[in-house]
This record gives structure tokens, C-alpha cells and sequence, in this order.
């Protein structure tokens, strides 16, 4: 279903497009888990129904129109979500992206939007006074966790691990009980703002785009600040100067290595804003005018200078919060993601 209006105001001074739609896509190929018995572990079925819904919404204003000067802006935002609707005969499908460490951090489900995080939450790092100290335990092990504070099943937690919210309140942090939706891959709304100039033979352009509302799994800081142990592996400085020690017993970030196991599973820890407003690019330009070219034997004259990728606005701390993982199911996925470049361009155009 799509539903558009489009509207001029002032001979079309001001013009504007509206469109309101609702998709329902049924049959959706999906890779379902299957029952060991058959051999296979999995299955690609035809059990996946979806809705997409949203609006998309653009205006344009001529806001000057003389002989020598006009000036025109055009405005664009989008809205969109989707929502799983059946997913067959399963409750739910693990979404694993290839390439990191960690890998088992989305979830699709009936109710919820393909792109969605699923993990634990992360609740701060244990402190000292969280555990009992005996020396005579052999090493790492000296640290044992007082009673009642939250423990992870599977994990020989120490001062300067990743603590979890226990959700169903048992005490034992584990993969079936305490994780939940952490994050979403899609923006709530995006969309750009171009502005246009042109002065006799001059001409310029400013184009600058936005997004708002998604989330990134930074999974690159779990590489950056010394979870995964291995010595060829970088750390980044703020983590260095600022990561967990008795000393410095902060709930912000955890400890290197070994001593902080939990920072390989999948939480809220990794989670960040991916919002974002770039300018993206401003060319400036001059052509000759008719006048002088008749005088030539060309046709057209341009010569301009244009940037790109020029400024980002972001709180994300990675390198670019524009990335696409390798799965369709959840593409904010970082895994230390190559930045875009910001050029700076020379051109001349000439038609003879």
C-alpha cells in the first residue's frame, strides 16, 4: 500500500512530496535451525513474513530567483521500520557475523525488527570489595566472589571483569535467562539537506546528510583494549591510560586480557550511538559565459574545486559510523572498519 501526495505553492516556489507505505513480504528464504536427528543442523526454509512501514517526506524552495543570483534548498527525511512477523515454526534465529571474535550477537524474532542486537547487560566491573581474597589459592584463582553478587556461569570472574545485569534475578548470570535486546541497526529517521548557488558565472553546492537513532556493536573495541590477550594486538590509548586497575577502580572500562574473560561475550558494553550529521560535500565552480565562449572555439568552460567526506558529527568512537557487516540480518557490525577517505578534487571540463 503507498499512498503520495505532491504539492506546489507560489508557481511552484515551494514544492513538496509526501509518501506514506506498507509492504508485507511472505515466504521470506530464512536459515532455520533443524533437529539433529535430520543430520543438519540447519535448513534454509521459506518461513519468514515481514512488514515495512514508513514515510518519506522532501521539500524544495527556490529561495531566490533573480537574473544574476538564485538560491535553492532541498530537504529530504525517511522513516522506516520493519517488523517480523512469523518466522514458521521456530521461536527464534541466532544472527553470528563472520569475522570477529565475537559472533553470536543478534537475534531474530517475531515481534521484533531484523538488525537487532542481543546480548547481555553490561552492569559495570567487579571491584575488589566484591570478593574475598586468599593467597593460598593457586594463581587466578585468588579471588573468590563474596556470596551474593551476581556470578557468571562459566567464567572464573576477577577484579576488572565485565559484570552483568541478572534479569531473572537468580544470582547466575547465563545464556538462556539474562540477555536481551541490546541495540538496532537501523536509523529512526535520515535523510540531507542541499543547498545550491549560482552568481553569474559562479556556482556552489552544499550537501549534508544525517542519520539518527541506530546503534553499532563496536566489536573493534574488543580487540582494541586488550580482551583478546595475544601481544601482537593493539590497544587504544584512552583504553591504556584509563582501563581498570586497583588504582584506578573505574566501571567505565575492564582490565586486559585474561583477567577479564566476561569482555568476549556480547553486551551493552559494545553498544554505541551511531548517529551521526556529515558534511558531505561542497563543490564550488565557474563557467565561462556564453559571451566569452563564442569568442572560442569551445563550447563549454568549467573549472572547479570539490571536497568530500569534509566533516562527520558523531558521539561513535570508531572510524566512520557508515559500516555494513558481511550479514544482511545485522549490519551495524564494526569490525575495526577501513575510513572513509576525505578527498579534495581539481577538475576542468572542457567540450570543444
Amino acid at each position: 500500500s503507498n499512498i503520495g501526495i505532491d504539492l506546489g505553492f507560489f508557481n511552484d516556489r515551494i514544492t513538496t512530496t509526501l509518501d506514506l507505505y506498507k509492504k508485507n513480504t511472505q515466504d521470506m528464504l530464512l536459515i532455520a535451525p533443524t533437529a539433529g536427528r535430520t543430520g543438519f543442523h540447519s535448513q534454509v526454509k521459506n518461513i519468514g513474513s515481514m512488514d515495512n512501514k514508513g514515510i518519506e517526506f522532501q521539500l524544495t524552495s527556490k529561495n531566490i530567483t533573480t537574473n544574476d543570483f538564485s538560491w535553492t534548498t532541498s530537504f529530504n527525511i525517511s522513516h522506516n521500520k520493519n517488523t517480523v512477523t512469523d518466522l514458521g515454526p521456530v521461536d527464534f534465529i541466532n544472527v553470528k557475523v563472520p569475522g570477529g571474535w565475537i559472533q553470536d550477537i543478534g537475534r531474530v524474532q517475531e515481534g521484533h525488527s531484523i538488525g537487532e542486537m542481543y546480548g547481555y547487560k553490561f552492569d559495570g566491573i567487579y571491584q575488589l570489595d566484591d570478593f574475598d581474597y586468599d593467597a593460598s589459592r593457586p594463581d587466578g584463582h585468588k579471588y573468590k566472589l563474596k556470596p551474593g553478587v551476581v556470578r557468571v556461569n562459566g567464567y572464573n570472574v576477577q577484579p576488572g571483569s565485565h559484570k552483568f545485569k541478572d534479569l531473572n534475578g537468580d544470582g547466575v548470570i547465563n545464556l538462556d535467562d539474562d540477555r536481551e535486546f541490546i541495540g538496532r541497526s537501523d536509523p529512526k529517521f535520515f535523510g540531507g539537506l542541499t543547498n545550491t548557488f549560482n552568481y553569474k558565472g559562479f556556482d556552489m553546492s552544499i550537501f549534508i546528510d544525517f542519520s539518527y537513532g541506530n546503534q553499532i556493536f563496536n566489536e573493534s573495541r574488543y580487540r582494541l583494549e586488550g580482551a583478546y590477550a595475544p601481544t601482537y594486538m593493539n590497544v587504544t590509548k584512552h583504553f591504556y591510560y584509563n582501563h581498570w586497575s586497583p588504582e584506578n577502580p573505574t566501571n567505565e572500562f575492564g582490565d586486559y586480557g585474561e583477567r577479564n574473560k566476561t569482555a568476549e561475550l556480547a553486551s551493552s558494553y559494545y553498544v554505541e550511538d551511531a548517529s551521526f550529521i556529515r558534511l558531505n560535500s561542497v563543490s564550488l565552480g565557474y563557467s565561462l559565459s556564453k559571451k566569452v565562449l563564442d569568442r572560442l572555439p569551445i563550447s563549454t568552460f568549467r573549472v572547479y574545486v570539490s571536497g568530500n567526506n569534509l566533516m562527520t558529527w558523531t558521539n561513535y568512537s570508531g572510524y566512520t559510523p557508515e559500516i555494513s557487516s558481511s550479514n544482511p540480518l545485522l549490519q551495524g557490525v564494526d569490525h575495526i572498519s577501513y575510513p572513509r577517505a576525505r578527498t579534495v578534487l581539481l577538475g576542468l571540463n572542457v567540450t570543444f
